[in-house]
């Protein structure tokens, strides 16, 4: 899985073989996502899944440690759809539904599914969620440290958010 830093106010991108400690404010993460999809139920947010493997695990590590993967940060997700690769399988290699409450009935909420769909090309997002991270307990969450012990049995993390930046593969 490519990594690419790519400075805002830069012309072009620079791939790195290795990835910052930290990223600044005029720099946005680039990673390749293994499923990547628009929420069904709001159009304008976005959430990527990331298989970890034997050649990324150390560099997302790093990512997730420097909190460059934190609440309020900013990273562009590059993908086919999902599950396109054969890299995720089950619950991870779909979108899925989005789950909304609905009308009450008979004084108890309803909920609607809602299908998420499927995205190809270039999203950017500034990270209101993100799931699957072993994070030793207690540790701030401007200062994330991983699990050793659960992190090398870790084989997807996933963020989402709401879109800065939508580029649609031609």
């Amino acid at each position: 899985m490519p990594f690419v830093v790519r400075a805002i106010v830069a012309v072009g991108a620079i791939a790195g073989a290795s990835l910052p400690i930290a990223a600044t404010a005029q720099e946005v993460v680039v990673l390749d996502a293994a499923c990547l999809c628009q929420r069904g139920d709001k159009k304008d947010m976005y959430f990527g899944r990331i298989a970890l493997t034997n050649s990324n695990r150390d560099k997302i590590k790093e990512l997730i440690e420097a909190n460059t993967f934190g609440l309020k940060k900013t990273v562009t997700f590059r993908g086919n759809g999902c599950g396109k690769d054969g890299v995720l399988s089950g619950m991870d290699a779909r979108c899925g539904d989005t789950s909304v409450p609905g009308p009450k009935v008979g004084g108890k909420v309803t909920y609607q599914s809602i299908p998420n769909t499927e995205f190809v090309g270039e999203v950017t997002i500034q990270i209101s969620y993100n799931a699957g991270i072993p994070r030793v307990p207690g540790t701030p969450d401007d200062k994330p440290q991983i699990d050793p012990a659960r992190w090398p049995k870790t084989d997807v993390i996933q963020a989402g958010g709401i879109a800065m930046k939508v580029t649609p593969k031609q």
